[in-house]
């Protein structure tokens, strides 16, 4: 079967095509997963530092409702999940009806206790004749947030006391 995937004259990545994933030449959902371990960083996720960033360029065929998403699930030692984050491909509405890749991105903080990290790929399929889920350019990274300066909590210190004697003076004057 001929399958059509994202040309260079749609939306989607400059250096599209070269990781890309897509649902199949069958009217099959499909999925991809991978387990990382990451409990190396341990000791900065359980300091509260760990903060991630989830992307990938997700989209779809023309008004095919086949749709992408990329889910993690954050696991402790014992493999019990400590949350969840994804990013999910455009309808074909939001895509205006066209064949395309939309870059699709999610952050926040890595749970306390996490050690490892599943990642899964769904591919879904809705209608049409093939699968036409895409994804490209997936990402997951972990960044240590440095905590805060001295000087810096001096500040906030110092400007919530100034708040709170303006307020203070306020209330005598009124």
């Amino acid at each position: 079967m001929n399958v059509t995937v994202p040309s260079i004259d749609v939306p989607g990545p400059s250096d599209r095509g070269l990781n890309l994933f897509f649902g199949g030449a069958d009217r099959a959902s499909s999925s991809a997963s991978q387990l990382i371990d990451i409990s190396d960083l341990a000791s900065t996720i359980d300091a509260g530092q760990g903060r991630f960033n989830l992307s990938g360029w997700l989209g779809g065929y023309s008004t095919d409702e086949d749709s992408a998403s990329l889910n993690i699930t954050f696991l402790d030692q014992a493999n019990q999940s400590l949350g969840i984050a994804n990013i999910a491909s455009p309808t074909a509405t939001q895509r205006n009806n066209t064949t395309g890749l939309f870059l699709r991105s999610t952050d926040g903080f890595v749970p306390v206790g996490t050690r490892q990290i599943n990642v899964l790929l769904n591919a879904n399929y809705a209608r049409g004749r093939v699968n036409d889920a895409y994804a490209d350019n997936l990402s997951l990274v972990i960044t240590k947030v440095p905590e805060p300066s001295i000087s810096g909590l001096l500040l906030v210190g110092t400007s919530c006391l100034m708040v709170c004697k303006l307020r203070r003076n306020n209330q005598i004057f009124h």
